[in-house]
């Protein structure tokens, strides 16, 4: 009977330690700036959060976006 007692006196003890911690809780995520843009998935250039396509390879962004070769940019409009 003690040691029922005592194994729920230890985890009580263990419940409200935990609770009181004074430790910051780290988020798994990246937090990025309202700034920061990614990356072109395909070539990795930098790119705008408005831009249709890539400047740098000329893929498009989006799932539903497709895009013909009439309508990429020429390299002479990079």
């Amino acid at each position: 009977m003690f040691e029922a007692l005592v194994v729920i006196g230890l985890f009580v003890a263990l419940v409200l330690a935990g609770g009181r911690s004074t430790r910051p809780i780290q988020s798994p995520t990246v937090r990025l700036s309202d700034y920061a843009d990614l990356p072109c998935p395909w070539c990795r250039a930098a790119t705008n959060e408005h831009d249709d396509y890539c400047v740098s390879c000329g893929q498009a962004f989006g799932t539903s976006k497709q895009m013909s070769t009439r309508s990429r940019p020429s390299p002479s409009d990079w």
